[in-house]
């Protein structure tokens, strides 16, 4: 097949949750701060003087401090509020283990998002029998062609039966493999032939790809005449020694990988893609640009809080 577009989005860090899922995640911030407030404005227990020779009597929890400590909470740095009353406590334990769950799915649902294959979920042969999405074919004639015929396995048989169903309109069956490899380069069309052949073609063009393993394995072999039982011995001692040696190895990667290439097979070409369920900068640049914009706001409010502070000491002067 044609290997799919690597496609970054800056805010990937964002879809583990839906969008519905963050706007509770925000109103549920806000009402709980707004519930702390609450509940410490109106308990006792949460009113009480910082110093024993000042009988003024002070709340931690204002507006600000209480989101403060939700904000905090959620992500999972505290803060240096402390909840004395058992009505403010029991706001903040029910917010902690909500923030517990929330964070431990957030975390597991990313990693299994990230490592989630984006193959359109075909990677196997059974995967791919069992869509219609994507057309399959193989040459007409070949031994690929005749293996889907005359099969009576399940799969291969419901995959012989939509090849013949698409053949009507021309999207299954291919006369040679140029044409299906063409085929395979533009897009939604997957293109099954051997092993041998598809190795070939996939050090020549990086742009193809695998997908799962190998079935209906097969090798090539010698024919010799019947009965000649000496040469038959003699070839497979001497092949089977040549594989000990690596040396029909070295032959498949001269050949296959090797021979006719102006530049190195796709196999040891780097690409500079990281691996599958890795955040890459493109896909992380979500989060440093929400960074920037919250020290800008820092910063903005930095200036308005010396400005007003000026203000005020101008008018008492």
């Amino acid at each position: 097949m044609k290997k799919p577009e690597q496609q970054t989005d800056p805010l990937q860090f964002m879809l583990p949750f839906s969008g519905r899922v963050w706007t509770c995640m925000l109103l549920a911030w806000l009402l709980t701060s707004l519930l702390m407030l609450v509940c410490a404005r109106l308990s006792p227990y949460e009113w009480y003087s910082h110093n024993d020779c000042v009988p003024v009597v002070e709340n931690q929890f204002g507006a600000l401090n209480s989101m403060w400590f939700t904000i905090g909470s959620l992500m999972q740095q505290g803060s240096d509020l402390a909840p004395r009353a058992s009505s403010t406590r029991m706001v903040a334990t029910t917010w902690w283990f909500f923030t517990l769950l929330l964070i431990s799915s957030y975390t597991a649902n990313l990693a299994a998002f990230l490592t989630t294959s984006r193959l359109g979920n075909i990677d196997s042969v059974e995967a791919l029998a069992s869509q219609s999405k994507v057309k399959f074919g193989c040459p007409v004639g070949g031994a690929m062609y005749n293996f889907f015929k005359n099969s009576k396995i399940t799969v291969y048989r419901r995959m012989w039966d939509s090849m013949v169903s698409w053949s009507a309109k021309n999207e299954s069956f291919v006369g040679k493999t140029s044409e299906g490899i063409s085929r395979v380069r533009e897009g939604g069309y997957a293109y099954i032939l051997e092993s041998t052949f598809n190795q070939y073609y996939r050090e020549r063009d990086c742009e193809l790809t695998q997908i799962g393993g190998i079935f209906n394995p097969s090798s090539y072999a010698f024919a010799v005449p019947q009965g000649n039982v000496l040469l038959r011995d003699e070839l497979s001692e001497v092949i089977l020694k040549l594989h000990k040696e690596q040396f029909i190895e070295d032959l498949s990667d001269a050949w296959i990988k090797r021979f006719n290439l102006t530049g190195p097979p796709c196999s040891e070409v780097h690409t500079g893609s990281t691996p599958d369920g890795t955040l890459d900068v493109a896909s992380f640049g979500g989060v440093f640009v929400s960074m920037l914009v919250g020290l800008g706001v820092a910063v903005l409010l930095c200036f308005i809080e010396l400005m007003w502070r000026s203000a005020t000491l101008a008018m008492r002067t």
